[in-house]
């Protein structure tokens, strides 16, 4: 009978891929990219943060999920802001399941007025309104400017800077 082939020292084994084989295979969090291992940074006092703060995917299925979530949690919610439109479209959906009236019960205002959907849903969606192409045409204007200012001088740092482009309200029948 022919015995198992052994991987020499350093090599992986054979139910191994080479990627995984320095990472211990234990339970609990995998390593950040620099090797660290990965936590949940604690909001304040080492507890999270109030129940009406959730991060989830945007589109219209990490809303519902959200949604359902924050009524387990805080069953008296009575205004929700949504990341973006797509995830409002979920949790517009979790609310008529459950019986709730938006805006009489729930106030829902989304963000970046998708149009046609921020039109489209029922109530139609009060939705924060940014300007995409100017913010676009400044991102690239950045991007020159930072480009041109490398090429001279090639030991100095960027300068940090931060952009905040005006928002508008757009009022509809959701809020």
């Amino acid at each position: 009978m022919r015995q198992p082939r052994r991987s020499p020292p350093g090599r992986s084994p054979p139910d191994r891929t080479r990627a995984d084989a320095h990472r211990p295979h234990h339970r609990g969090p995998r390593p950040d990219v620099r090797g660290r291992p990965a936590r949940r940074l604690p909001g304040r006092h080492g507890r999270r943060r109030s129940g009406a703060r959730r991060a989830g995917r945007l589109h219209p299925r990490g809303g519902e999920r959200a949604m359902r979530e924050l009524l387990e949690r805080r069953p008296d919610v009575d205004a929700v802001f949504v990341a973006n439109d797509l995830s409002a479209l979920g949790v517009l959906r979790v609310l008529r399941e459950h019986g709730r009236r938006v805006p009489e019960d729930v106030a829902v205002i989304g963000f970046d007025d998708m149009l046609p959907i921020a039109e489209q849903t029922d109530p139609p969606l009060t939705t924060v309104r940014q300007d995409i192409e100017e913010m676009g045409r400044l991102m690239a204007r950045l991007l020159i400017r930072g480009l041109e200012g490398r090429a001279g001088a090639e030991d100095t740092a960027p300068e940090a800077s931060g952009v905040v482009l005006p928002t508008t309200l757009v009022r509809r029948a959701s809020a």
